[in-house]
């Protein structure tokens, strides 16, 4: 069974969705149309819903021709666990699986959902876990009966992997988390990783940094700390307009993350770098800076590492927004941002307690 990894997906009116998107992703489809399976990050509510009162900076959206796109290119399974599905709160998201269902678009990662499949004679197990650190909204866990988005805890994440061996299915976990605009892996998620990895068998689909990161192979577990971005056009806000984010090259980078897999085990794997420029997926060899960030990836409990980190994420956030004049400052001052300000102290106190 070969399976290709995707990284995060948003996609907008103003952006791809306007343009002629068939003959714009026709290269990337014929791609994609090799694998067995593709699994990809759907970063938005698919909605119709214009009001919203889930505290949040940004709020993002997508609408109904998403589905169209994602059919174009062979995507079957989606994750939902991420820090926007429940923008437009849990009717929002179930919006979005209303139209994943009618689509026959099969997901996971929300209301405690995994996804179980037997493709090519492989059984394989899909689970969805969103970092507190990503500051979402609507955070449940498996011991609550309730709809939501499945967060990531150690706990949680250790008891879908027992079951998962017990019932002799292959996990493949898909994490939102790291720090976001950095390209190294904070030294939390490589120690938890290597814990992991000493007592079952993986791997791990991450997003939510908006760049690449490095990937390592620990006793036969492979772990994909962030793709980077497959299809995201600029951010805008729909319920504050002064608010954007751009995309810079950083952000425009990505990769494929190609597994073959045989009974139960990681049999090869590579990666296709790609990136998404002016509504477009081009090739993109890029195999020497995955190569250069997956060996930077050991030194992540060294001090040059988590300051070189700090530099990246100011980097980029001074790249990715508008100028921070008075005017930014007094859009800023409304009940969303306010709101998730407080709200990001509450998700700071779960996730250093989450793993």
């Amino acid at each position: 069974m070969k399976i290709a990894f995707l990284g995060d997906i948003g996609i907008f009116p103003w952006g791809l969705i306007g343009t002629d998107w068939k003959d714009n992703l026709y290269e990337i489809k014929k791609k994609l149309m090799e694998y067995d399976l593709v699994v990809a990050n759907l970063e938005t509510p698919i909605t119709n819903l214009n009001r919203t009162i889930e505290c949040k900076g940004i709020h993002l959206k997508s609408d109904s021709n998403v589905i169209d796109i994602l059919k174009y290119l062979n995507i079957k399974v989606v994750n939902l666990a991420n820090n926007h599905i429940c923008d437009y709160g849990l009717r929002g998201m179930q919006d979005t699986i209303d139209i994943l269902e009618q689509n026959n678009i099969k997901y996971f990662g929300i209301n405690n959902k995994s996804l179980k499949m037997e493709v090519c004679g492989e059984r394989i197990s899909f689970h969805g876990f969103s970092c507190f650190s990503t500051n979402g909204t609507r955070y449940i866990n498996l011991k609550q009966n309730r709809n939501g988005v499945c967060s990531l805890n150690k706990k949680d994440v250790e008891t879908v992997l027992f079951k998962d061996l017990n019932e002799d299915y292959y996990s493949i976990l898909s994490f939102h988390w790291g720090d976001e605009y950095s390209n190294l892996p904070n030294q939390k998620q490589v120690d938890f990783m290597h814990e992991l990895a000493l007592k079952y068998k993986f791997i791990v689909h991450g997003h939510h940094a908006h760049v690449m990161q490095g990937i390592e192979s620990v006793k036969n577990n492979l772990i994909a700390y962030n793709l980077g971005n497959f299809c995201f056009d600029e951010c805008r806000s729909q319920v504050n307009s002064k608010l954007k984010i751009k995309q810079t090259e950083e952000n425009q980078e990505s990769y494929i993350l190609s597994v073959e897999i045989m009974d139960k085990q990681i049999v090869t794997w590579s990666t296709e770098g790609i990136k998404y420029k002016n509504n477009r997926i081009i090739p993109n060899n890029n195999n020497e800076k995955i190569n250069y960030l997956s060996n930077l990836i050991k030194d992540c409990d060294k001090e040059w590492y988590k300051e070189e980190s700090q530099k990246l994420i100011s980097k980029q956030r001074c790249n990715n927004c508008a100028k921070h004049n008075f005017k930014w400052l007094i859009s800023k001052m409304n009940y969303y941002s306010i709101g998730a300000f407080i709200l990001s102290y509450i998700n700071d106190s779960k996730y250093k307690k989450s793993f």
